[in-house]
């Protein structure tokens, strides 16, 4: 039940244990002990935490976007509105980062059972991706957001950040595991 609540059961109907590769990343099999309650919960808490940004950063983000671009078409100056928007992107991009590592190394069931065996990992499409391709992704995004934040900064210029806003907004929506459920 825990698995359908959190949204570790895909849309094919397969829990997360059947991602890892092979039977010896099974939990039962590994060295470590079962997760307790508490754990359960911390893992929850941070996976919902995590979700929610989600939804809190594509608006403020396309907030942003939406106010750089009318500001680039209006060759107009970076103003304190953008500059604002600006920084609560950049900020809720950052805390969205650091829940997302603390899911990753430490929390996921997921990740932290495709450690144990990387290379067969990534022969799994759909464990890669939460793996590999969405943490690269997610850290490419941030990477875009800030430098379109200071660029626009130090140059006056909204289309520094409308630029590189939408190429962060565009790695993010591709990055996203949309098959998770949406609340």
């Amino acid at each position: 039940m825990l698995k359908a609540v959190v949204g570790l059961v895909r849309p094919s109907g397969r829990s997360w244990q059947a991602l890892l590769p092979g039977p010896a990343l099974a939990p039962a099999a590994t060295n470590h002990r079962p997760r307790d309650f508490s754990e359960e919960l911390v893992y929850d808490f941070v996976l919902t935490l995590h979700n929610y940004l989600r939804w809190a950063l594509l608006l403020v983000g396309l907030a942003a976007l939406v106010l750089a671009w009318s500001g680039a078409a209006s060759r107009g100056r970076w103003t304190p509105p953008q500059v604002n928007l600006g920084r609560l992107f950049t900020g809720l991009f950052d805390l969205q980062v650091l829940v997302g590592v603390l899911l990753y190394a430490v929390l996921s069931p997921l990740t932290t059972g495709a450690f144990k065996n990387i290379g067969a990992a990534m022969k799994n499409p759909d464990l890669r991706f939460y793996v590999a391709e969405h943490l690269v992704g997610m850290l490419i995004a941030a990477v875009l957001v800030h430098i379109g934040a200071a660029r626009a900064k130090r140059k006056d210029s909204p289309l520094q950040a409308a630029i590189f806003y939408t190429l962060a907004f565009v790695v993010v929506i591709v990055s996203i595991p949309w098959e998770r459920p949406l609340f």
